[in-house]
């Protein structure tokens, strides 16, 4: 999913095909933050017992508005939803959100709110990596790694992560779902 930085907390794409990191560049919402959400819904593919030695997240960026910009990988701290809107177009602009999206302000649109406005997350990133132009890009590190153990070990925590780049305007990346 993907938070679009609104006052009323009415954007989203919970069944978009792709998600958005960084700030807007269209003149309508020039400077608005998107920061993209992604988690893993259940951990039962890994067995019981199992040592988890490394942890690496890899995504494909299709498309980008700047040259390389660092993106962070932060864990979130609470339960969102990925409701039924899904953007038209790009997608970059999201949609009016529907029951059960996070936006902005709603963990779970309309009901449930984050305790902070633009999600509730750990301020220490867990890593970070450049990302430039079309590719497939890997966050890695003991931290990526210690975050799926917690996971692992304790289900009820794993809200994934938020991926972040706020430097400046014009560094929006996309993302495939």
């Amino acid at each position: 999913n993907t938070l679009y930085e609104d006052d009323e907390g009415s954007l989203s794409n919970g069944s978009g095909e792709h998600f958005f990191v960084g700030r807007a560049s269209g003149t309508a919402n020039d400077g608005a933050i998107r920061r993209g959400l992604i988690a893993f819904e259940s951990l039962a593919a890994i067995p019981p017992g199992s040592l988890i030695l490394n942890a690496e997240l890899t995504l494909h960026m299709s498309r980008g508005t700047s040259g390389s910009q660092q993106v962070t990988l932060h864990k979130i701290q609470s339960d969102w939803g990925e409701g039924a809107s899904d953007a038209p177009g790009q997608e970059g602009g999201g949609t009016s959100a529907m029951l059960d999206d996070a936006t902005w302000l709603h963990s779970f649109f309309a009901d449930e709110f984050w305790k902070t406005p633009g999600g509730d997350f750990t301020t220490t990133p867990s890593t970070s990596t450049m990302v430039g132009g079309v590719s497939s890009y890997i966050w890695s590190g003991s931290s990526v790694t210690n975050d799926v153990r917690g996971w692992f070990d304790n289900p009820d925590n794993n809200f994934g992560w938020m991926l972040l780049n706020e430097s400046s305007n014009k560094t929006a990346k996309r993302f495939d779902g």
